[in-house]
């Protein structure tokens, strides 16, 4: 019975030696994203910078430095969106993360240039409410939603 449980012990140990053997060939490197604006080259905060590779995504919003740091990203080639409200979507392609390193990375990002909507019948776009009746009668009170 002792040789049964040695051996159980012995498979148990070469088992959990196999999986940290396996978790030291996978490599992990840093990526570092800083998203400014081209015209006055400050930071842009809370820019969206999505990474990518088949099936794997990752977003996160830039800080007030403008700074999107993601960790602990297995070393592979990966696609880098960076958006934000008012400029012009940015997509890094074929971005090579290194083993143990910090890749960084600074996207520059250019203001769209909005056309105003000219209202040619020079109505309002939104029109007010009609007002209620001050007094109402049975029948409009019935109608009345709840």
């Amino acid at each position: 019975m002792t040789f049964c449980k040695n051996i159980l012990l012995l498979s148990f140990l070469l088992i959990g030696l196999n999986s940290f053997a396996q978790t030291d060939s996978v490599q992990f490197g840093k990526l570092e994203v800083k998203v400014i604006d081209a015209k006055n080259k400050k930071p842009i905060e809370y820019a969206l910078v999505t990474i990518e590779k088949d099936s794997f995504r990752k977003s996160k919003y830039a800080d007030d430095n403008g700074l999107a740091i993601f960790d602990n990203l297995p070393t592979e080639t990966y696609i880098i969106t960076t958006s934000f409200p008012g400029y012009s979507k940015t997509i890094i392609e074929d971005l090579i993360l290194k083993a143990k390193t910090i890749t960084k990375r600074t996207i520059v990002l250019d203001s769209k240039t909005c056309n105003p909507v000219i209202n040619i019948d020079r109505e309002p776009i939104i029109k007010p409410d009609e007002p209620t009746p001050k007094i109402l009668i049975n029948k409009q009170i019935m109608r009345m939603p709840y």
